[in-house]
C-alpha cells in the first residue's frame, strides 16, 4: 500500500544520488522516510502553501535512508517564515 505524499515536488538527497517524486513513490524505504519527515516534522500544514508556490520539499538523509532533516526551496519569504516557526 502506497502512503499518500501531500508535497508534488519532493527530492530526497542521501549523499550519493538526489531521488525524485517517482523514485520515492517506488521504494518504500525512502517513501517511510519522507512521510515521518513529514508528519513528525510538523511540515503537513504547509503542504498546500508549498505545492501553490511550486515549492520544493528537500531532504538530506543519510545513506540507508534511516533518518534525515527537510527544508523547503523555492517558497515566497511569508511561507519561509511559517516554515521556521513550525520546526520542532
Amino acid at each position: 500500500m502506497k502512503e499518500e505524499i501531500i508535497f508534488k515536488n519532493i527530492i530526497v538527497n542521501n549523499g550519493v544520488k538526489e531521488y525524485g517524486i517517482s523514485d520515492i513513490y517506488s521504494n518504500q524505504q525512502i517513501r517511510r522516510l519522507v512521510n515521518t519527515i513529514i508528519t513528525f516534522g510538523g511540515l503537513t500544514t504547509l503542504s498546500k502553501e508549498v505545492n501553490e508556490q511550486d515549492g520544493i520539499l528537500y531532504i538530506n538523509s543519510e545513506i540507508d535512508f534511516t533518518k534525515g532533516s527537510a527544508t523547503i526551496r523555492n517558497v515566497s519569504n511569508k511561507t519561509m517564515e511559517k516554515y521556521k516557526k513550525t520546526k520542532p
